[in-house]
């Protein structure tokens, strides 16, 4: 390869990124998607659309600072658990409601 053609592939690298970065932003812009349905379901209408750049993973902390980004705190095993216990109980009421006959009687024929 000559010293041209790695220029080229170069610059062509920064017009259209090949690589990890790349296969992040797909991820991210799919995750992105899917919180804005989830969000336009069930969300305030007021909020923001989440971007795919709300979904990319920060690698490391020189670019959270330079965002001036906050560095969260790492929630507790007691947090977790109440957030995994509203998850499930908000489930269960779900399903409550689309159950129309008990699972455990059989249908007649």
């Amino acid at each position: 390869m000559t010293s041209a053609q790695l220029s080229e592939w170069e610059a062509y690298d920064v017009l259209d990124p090949v690589g990890k970065w790349r296969d992040d932003y797909h991820a991210a812009f799919i995750i992105s998607e899917i919180s804005n349905i989830v969000k336009d379901l069930y969300g305030k209408e007021e909020s923001e659309r989440f971007t795919p750049l709300d979904f990319m993973p920060q690698w490391n902390k020189e670019d959270v600072k330079k965002k001036g980004k906050k560095e969260s705190k790492k929630q507790g095993v007691s947090e977790m658990r109440q957030i995994m216990l509203g998850i499930a109980d908000a489930q269960n009421k779900s399903l409550r409601k689309v159950r129309t006959t008990p699972p455990h009687k059989k249908m007649k024929k």
